[in-house]
């Protein structure tokens, strides 16, 4: 399996809210955004962020390893083509 049809693998398990708080987060944290989370989830700090229960099943379902595996771009391009626009 190739690093792109992994990092689609990964995306597919999420929903329309965990991407939105996914690229909610990233806009918001820059550069080194998965970094962050990563620190985020395990400090616990994650329950002050606003998308805080979003990014808890992003961490539940696909854990800080998934996380890795693709970038902003890739999903943007995933939930533009689920819901048609963002």
């Amino acid at each position: 399996m190739t690093a792109r049809s992994q990092a689609s693998a990964i995306l597919s398990t999420l929903g329309v809210a965990e991407l939105t708080a996914l690229i909610r987060y990233a806009r918001a944290h820059g550069r080194f955004w998965k970094r962050e989370l990563n620190e985020a989830w395990a400090s616990g700090r994650d329950e002050r962020e606003v998308d805080a229960s979003a990014l808890r099943r992003v961490r539940n379902t696909i854990g800080p390893s998934g996380l890795t595996k693709f970038a902003l771009n890739g999903l943007i391009a995933v939930l533009s083509a689920r819901e048609g626009a963002f």
